[in-house]
């Protein structure tokens, strides 16, 4: 397996909504649709079409990110764990996909330049709840932007986990390491030119470059 499709395996495990770079090229789900007909998906909550449009980084798409990232959130009849019953499925559903369109709007406009929305992203990853911290992670990968590095640093010693039961346990330290090779394609391009026995860089050479580098984030 080469590095690019290893970094497409890791993207589609680690994310909570795959990260636009993840995608090999011409794959993206909603890449052919227009922008005129994912400005309506999105009015009706289409998270994938609101992904897009970031991914696109559409400016006739603010207005409506800005009122999808405004909403409140719809209250979950049910905890994420419990089991929903067939009769109440559909609004389970309506309820998760119109809170998941809230979330990518803030994604898109942090991918757009909205400082707001990456801050926001950025003091997720302080919060006490873990699993909302491991997404801030991931999804600042997403973003790609370069002022999230210094942030997603200290992760890269952190090996704890949001238990899964019945699935693959994922460290933070991982997760870090992706996002960091989403917002800096061309580290990871140097070093496979240095390293051709290797595909991809793990969390350990993520941490030995962040040692030698960190001086010139940390001032940014």
């Amino acid at each position: 397996m080469n590095r690019s499709k290893l970094a497409v395996g890791l993207a589609l495990l680690l994310a909570p909504v795959v990260a636009a770079q993840s995608y090999p090229r011409g794959k993206r789900p909603l890449e052919g649709t227009t922008s005129a007909e994912l400005l309506k998906m999105a009015g009706r909550h289409h998270a994938g079409a609101v992904q897009e449009l970031g991914i696109r980084k559409d400016k006739a798409a603010l207005q409506v990110l800005r009122l999808l990232a405004a909403e409140p959130d719809l209250p979950a009849k049910k905890p994420a764990t419990d089991r929903v019953p067939l009769n109440e499925q559909a609004e389970h559903g309506r309820i998760y996909h119109t809170n998941l369109s809230h979330l990518m709007a803030k994604v898109a406009l942090a991918r757009m330049g909205d400082q707001r929305q990456l801050d926001d992203f950025i003091v997720g990853l302080s919060s006490s709840n873990l699993a909302w911290a491991e997404d801030c992670v991931d999804y600042l990968g997403e973003i790609g932007d370069t002022r999230a590095v210094k942030h997603l640093a200290p992760f890269l010693y952190r090996h704890d986990y949001v238990p899964n039961p019945g699935g693959f346990p994922i460290p933070l330290s991982m997760r870090a390491a992706l996002s960091l090779a989403l917002i800096l394609p061309n580290v990871e391009a140097e070093y496979e030119k240095s390293h051709p026995r290797y595909q991809v860089m793990n969390e350990d050479d993520w941490r030995k470059w962040w040692e030698k580098n960190k001086k010139r984030f940390k001032s940014k």
